[in-house]
Parts: structure tokens; C-alpha cells; sequence
């Protein structure tokens, strides 16, 4: 499967999107998950419903994985926008989507170091021209250079990739044994176990448990949807909040 110079460069703009904070953190926020990306990554290429079965796989092995501070354990962004296209694009099944889109994140571990330490040095001329009332200027090293930056370290990266790595991953994909390619595939269907793994720790909780299995009943026992589940399960999380005072609190 071909992809053009301008879906490429939509792809690219959309990890770019999911990176920065330029929709405010709701929207960009809620794209910092694979599965979500899944969504305009396949809308781009034409290819919604693959692209979606292979997000819903890379997603697995970030399934409670958080950074600490600064800290950025691997880069789901760009392994949810490059791994999930080139996927969808060369063909392999989701399950070595994975293996696939795995070392992607943990390249972006590279470019999340040059994005904080350009970030210290945006800051300094902010602080600089704060001090001078120059609100321009301020406003240039606070919005625009950075914003600018991040689509040089991500946007150009996940075009390039998505563009002409194309052709280079699925000439690699078709020289690989078939022998491997299965082995492949079943590392990629283990590495999910991961991410469950660390989400049971939290689920673990004597707090947590018992909603879990008031989910699990409703979803194998009553044979409701995930839709009206989370629905309830947003309506007990308010209620809850508001019963401990969260809500009056500003919380």
C-alpha cells in the first residue's frame, strides 16, 4: 500500500499535534495514547478500521506506564502515529505491528532530551525578555520557536518515516523468513502482557477491586457494552468524588 507526500505530512503533523499543547491539554492530552491516534492515522491513510485493530495492539504494552518528572520511559506518540502507519501500510498483523512500533517509542526517548534542553534554552530568553516588558519577543521564545522546534524533532521525523520507510520496511518484511516472522509475532502477542501487568497493580488496590469486578459482571454476566459501561463507570467516579467532597472543594 502507497501513501502520498501530503498524508504523509498529515501523519507528521498529527504526532506534531498530539506533542504540543497548541489545542490546550484536553484535546492534546487525550492524543498521548496510541489507540487514540489509531483513529486520524487510519482517517489519513484510508485504512480506519486496520488502523484501529493495530493501535488497540500497540497500545497494550503502554497500558500503565508513566513517566516520572521529566523522565519519558518510551514515546507512545510516536509509536502510535509511525509504528501504527507503517503497519497499516506494509501489511503485517497487528500482533508484529507491535514488535514494530515498540523500538519507535524507544527512539523517541532521544528526541523527548533535545526537546527538554531546548526547552531550558527558550526559557532563558523568556525570563530575559519578562524582564524587559517585550512582550513579543516573550511571546516568540514562549509559542512560536518552540512550537516550531517540535515539528522539526517530530513532525519532519514521522514524515520522513512514514514517507520512504514505506518502501524500506516492507522490503525488510519481505526478506525476513517466514520461521521469523511467526516468532515475531509471538514475541509481539507477549509484549501486552507487560502493560496489563503494570494496570493489575493498580487494579490490585483493595480501594479499586471491587469496581473492577462490578465491570467484569456487568460486561460478561449482563452483556453490556464497553460504551454504557464506561458511561456508569464516569458516573460512579463523580459520584464518589462528590460523596468525599471533591467537587465542593474545586478538585
Amino acid at each position: 500500500m502507497n501513501i502520498s507526500f501530503m498524508q504523509a505530512l498529515m501523519v507528521g503533523v498529527v504526532c506534531w499535534l498530539a506533542h504540543s499543547a497548541v489545542l490546550g491539554y484536553s484535546i492534546c492530552g487525550s492524543m498521548w495514547s496510541p489507540i487514540v491516534l489509531g483513529f486520524p492515522v487510519g482517517l489519513i491513510i484510508g485504512n480506519v478500521p486496520e488502523a484501529m485493530k493495530v493501535a488497540a495492539c500497540v497500545q497494550l504494552p503502554y497500558l500503565g506506564i508513566t513517566g516520572a518528572g521529566l523522565a519519558l520511559p518510551s514515546d507512545a506518540i510516536l509509536a502510535g502515529t509511525v509504528g501504527t502507519a507503517l503497519a497499516v501500510l506494509t501489511g503485517v498483523s497487528p500482533q508484529a505491528a507491535v514488535t514494530l512500533a515498540v523500538p519507535i517509542g524507544l527512539l523517541g526517548i532521544l528526541l523527548h532530551q533535545v526537546r527538554m534542553g531546548t526547552n531550558a534554552i527558550w526559557q532563558h530568553m523568556m525570563d530575559q525578555y519578562a524582564e524587559k516588558g517585550d512582550g513579543s519577543k516573550f511571546f516568540l521564545f514562549h509559542v512560536i520557536i518552540p512550537q516550531a522546534m517540535l515539528f522539526v524533532l517530530y513532525g519532519i521525523p514521522t514524515f520522513l518515516a512514514v514517507y520512504y520507510g514505506n518502501t524500506a520496511v516492507q522490503a525488510l518484511l519481505n526478506a525476513i523468513p517466514e520461521r521469523l516472522m511467526h516468532s515475531l509475532e509471538v514475541i509481539g502477542g507477549m509484549m501486552p502482557a507487560v502493560g496489563i501487568a503494570l494496570s493489575m497493580r493498580v487494579i490490585g488496590k483493595k480501594s479499586i477491586l471491587p469496581y473492577f469486578f462490578v465491570g467484569f459482571l456487568l460486561t460478561q454476566y449482563m452483556n453490556l457494552g464497553i460504551l454504557p459501561v464506561a458511561v456508569l463507570a464516569t458516573c460512579i467516579a463523580f459520584i464518589n468524588l462528590e460523596l468525599k467532597g471533591g467537587l465542593n472543594n474545586g478538585n
